[in-house]
C-alpha cells in the first residue's frame, strides 16, 4: 500500500529518500500519503494546497472528491 499511496501523491521513487531532504511541497504530499493510508471516515486539512503543484493539487482534489463519494468527510481551511 506505501508504494501506492507514495506514487499517487507523486513521490515514486522517493520512498528511500528522508524527508529533511525533501522540498516543502514533497514533504506536503508525504503527509497527505499517510491520510491516505489510514482508514479515517474524516479529513481535517489545514491549507492542503499550500505548497503543492498545479499537479499535486489535481492528485489531491481527486483523492478528496473519491473520499466523499465513499461516503467519507472532508473538512478544510483555505485562504
Amino acid at each position: 500500500r506505501l508504494p501506492e499511496a507514495l506514487a499517487q501523491a507523486g513521490l515514486a521513487g522517493f520512498e528511500d529518500v528522508p524527508v529533511a531532504r525533501l522540498s516543502a511541497g514533497q514533504q506536503r504530499r508525504v503527509a497527505l500519503a499517510r491520510l491516505w493510508l489510514t482508514r479515517a471516515a474524516l479529513w481535517v486539512l489545514d491549507e492542503p494546497f499550500t505548497a503543492i503543484d498545479v499537479n499535486g493539487v489535481a492528485r489531491l482534489t481527486r483523492r478528496m472528491a473519491a473520499h466523499t463519494a465513499q461516503g467519507g468527510m472532508v473538512i478544510l481551511t483555505t485562504h
